[in-house]
C-alpha cells in the first residue's frame, strides 16, 4: 500500500514529467492516478535524490505471495523527473520489483523506443500485443519477466 504522505509528492513529480513525455503519459491523467493510488493493490517504488528529492517513481499493482514479495506485479506507470533522466533511476526501480516479484507484466506504446530498449536490456521479453489500447488506436507491446 502506498503510504498516504507519498501521494501529493508522486502526484507532483508525475505532472512534471507528463509536461515533459505527455505523447507516452497521454493515457494518465492527475484523476487516474489518484485513484490509483489509493487502490489497495497499488504500490510504489520511490528514488531519492542525494538532497532527499523524489525523482523517480514506479507505480504497480501487485499480489502479495509473502512480506515484502510478490507472486505477480503488473507495472502501471514509471517517470523520472526530467531534471534526472537517463542517469539509471528507471533500471534502479525496475531491479528492485524484479527482486522482490516472481513474475512481473506491463504494456508499453510501440513508439516508446527508448523504455522498450531498457525493458529488453533488463530481461523482460515480448508476449504479445493488445490491439487498439492507446487513445490514439496504436496497440500496445506487452511485455513480461519471469525468475
Amino acid at each position: 500500500m502506498i503510504e498516504i504522505h507519498q501521494h501529493k509528492i508522486i502526484l507532483q513529480l508525475f505532472k512534471k514529467a507528463k509536461k515533459i513525455s505527455p505523447e507516452f503519459l497521454i493515457s494518465w491523467s492527475e484523476k487516474l492516478v489518484s485513484e490509483l493510488l489509493v487502490e489497495k493493490s497499488s504500490y510504489a517504488f520511490t528514488v531519492k535524490s542525494a538532497s532527499g528529492q523524489y525523482i523517480s517513481a514506479l507505480l504497480f499493482t501487485g499480489h502479495p505471495h509473502k512480506k515484502e514479495s510478490f507472486s505477480l506485479s503488473e507495472i502501471q506507470l514509471i517517470f523520472t523527473d526530467p531534471d534526472f533522466s537517463a542517469k539509471g533511476h528507471a533500471s534502479e526501480l525496475l531491479n528492485k520489483l524484479k527482486t522482490c516479484s516472481q513474475e512481473v507484466w506491463l504494456d508499453v506504446h510501440p513508439k516508446n523506443k527508448k523504455a522498450i530498449s531498457l525493458y529488453l536490456s533488463m530481461g523482460f521479453k515480448e508476449v504479445g500485443r493488445r490491439k487498439n489500447y492507446y487513445f490514439d488506436g496504436s496497440e500496445a507491446i506487452l511485455m513480461s519477466y519471469q525468475k
